[in-house]
């Protein structure tokens, strides 16, 4: 299996509790989550549910945080305000506004 390396593109994806952003296309993030449940936990399994109990943040398409948002590591926050600077400069899509809505609400 080739290693996923992490990126820090506006993309749908996984934010591992470590702040690593792995991307993925639109509705694959199932199939994202067993490649790195394989390269992390060397687990087969169900990826999603794995990932979700390991504290990884499931990143929608939208800029939409799913998972365990009230538990988010410092790392996590940091990779969410680094996606902000360096992907949204001076754009205001979905993606962008609701990055700044969950951190703006992280950070209240």
């Amino acid at each position: 299996m080739d290693k996923i390396n992490p990126q820090l593109i506006q993309s749908a994806g996984w934010l591992s509790p470590d702040g690593l952003f792995f991307p993925c296309n639109i509705y694959e993030h199932d199939e994202l989550a067993i490649k790195l449940s394989q390269q992390f936990y060397d687990n087969n399994l169900d990826g999603t549910k794995l990932l979700e109990s390991k504290n990884w943040i499931h990143v929608t398409a939208q800029g939409e945080l799913l998972g365990s948002i009230n538990k988010l590591t410092q790392n996590q926050i940091d990779t969410i305000f680094d996606l902000i600077i360096h992907t949204c400069a001076n754009i205001n899509n979905n993606y962008c506004s609701n990055l700044r809505l969950y951190l703006k609400h992280i950070l209240k």
